[in-house]
């Protein structure tokens, strides 16, 4: 991949890039929009402990749109789902 120019790798690789560049900085929230999107299963794995982990030992809000059922269903994660401006569960 370090000889390939970005517009060349997968979408699941841009993916990638893409949330390393946003995580560089240890931002206190962070938002994503379909980050899953072009992921394969043993990226969604890996995506989704990345993001327990800067959740918990980075003291970082995460905001992530469009989320897979299975990629929510931890004991320890609070939820929120919004549908049309509204506030539905928490």
């Amino acid at each position: 991949y370090l000889k390939k120019k970005c517009n060349q790798y997968s979408l699941g690789m841009k993916q990638r890039l893409c949330l390393t560049m946003a995580c560089i900085s240890e931002p206190a929230l962070l938002i994503l929009d379909e980050p899953m999107n072009g992921l394969d299963p043993e990226g969604l794995k890996q995506l989704s402990e990345e993001l327990h982990h800067m959740a918990k030992e980075k003291d970082m809000a995460i905001l992530i749109s469009r989320v897979p059922t299975i990629f929510i269903l931890k004991p320890d994660y609070r939820i929120c789902i919004i549908q049309q401006s509204r506030n539905f569960q928490t």
